[in-house]
């Protein structure tokens, strides 16, 4: 597989849509669209934040207009430019919840749509200590037309699958859980059923 040529077919303040001429594994030059960023690669990190002692997963919802709906996520955000993942992390951890992290483990670059997007998406995992005084009585630092409400998810919940629509649907709004919220969640509970096989 080679990269031949890279076009343009449209572009908007956020996106862009091109075309890419590639060469299969026979030579054949084939043509594909994809979206990507009018600047750079985009790069998001998606935080999976843990409070302790109350062993609680932190979860937000949002609107995102793209599904007219009300999504349940990571806390997340772009990575900026000359910024670590980590660093990243950290700052959006404060600006969406408020809270202060230790314990920061970066889990690599993973592509989040491959089929469309050029997006890559850094996991990362850490705890949140309920018992320091930063994190107490804690604020959202949102940017302007932000609007991101918190859940905190009890991680013992994770064994019954219907307590997520029940804790996030809200009347006359749709709700709809992030595919990256429900793989980890479903990659937890799938352990928890082998570990309970071999033990």
């Amino acid at each position: 597989m080679k990269l031949v040529n890279e076009k343009e077919i449209a572009s908007g303040s956020f996106v862009k849509l091109v075309q890419i001429d590639y060469a299969d594994e026979v030579g054949v030059v084939r043509q594909y669209e994809a979206v990507k960023s009018p600047n750079r690669v985009r790069k998001v990190v998606d935080i999976i934040a843990i409070l302790r002692p109350s062993n609680e997963l932190l979860l937000v919802r949002q609107y995102r207009p793209p599904v007219n709906a009300f999504v349940i996520e990571f806390p997340a955000g772009l990575v900026d430019e000359g910024e670590t993942v980590t660093d990243a992390a950290i700052r959006e951890l404060k600006e969406e919840t408020g809270f202060t992290a230790m314990n920061v483990v970066d889990y690599g670059e993973t592509a989040s749509s491959p089929g469309i997007l050029e997006e890559v998406v850094s996991f990362v995992h850490l705890y949140i200590d309920e018992t320091d005084p930063i994190n107490q009585n804690v604020v959202q630092n949102l940017d302007e037309g932000e609007s991101i409400e918190l859940f905190r998810f009890p991680l013992s919940k994770i064994i019954e699958p219907s307590y997520l629509k029940k804790l996030y649907n809200r009347e006359g709004s749709k709700v709809m859980t992030g595919s990256r919220v429900m793989s980890w969640m479903l990659g937890v509970f799938e352990a928890t059923q082998i570990l309970k096989i071999v033990m």
